[in-house]
């Protein structure tokens, strides 16, 4: 079986780093007070994910990050 390298988040080029953070925060914004620690990893996950996947647009990462505040298990902020 072959060996797969491992993805890490310093793959991406600059320019993919910086559109996923934005999403971060756009879709963040929708949270109470821009959503606890917990909620937004769990965001970050999905969109680190999106990525080492090899979907890196905008759209790509708008459209996992949309999906993963719907999917929050927790959506409420204490």
């Amino acid at each position: 079986m072959p060996h797969r390298k491992k993805f890490l988040l310093s793959d991406l080029n600059q320019r993919t780093q910086t559109e996923m953070d934005v999403v971060l925060e756009l879709v963040c914004r929708e949270l109470p007070h821009g959503g606890r620690h917990e909620q937004r990893k769990y965001i970050a996950e999905r969109l680190i994910g999106c990525a080492g996947s090899g979907r890196t647009t905008l759209g790509d990462f708008q459209i996992v990050a949309r999906r993963a505040l719907l999917d929050l298990p927790h959506k409420k902020s204490a």
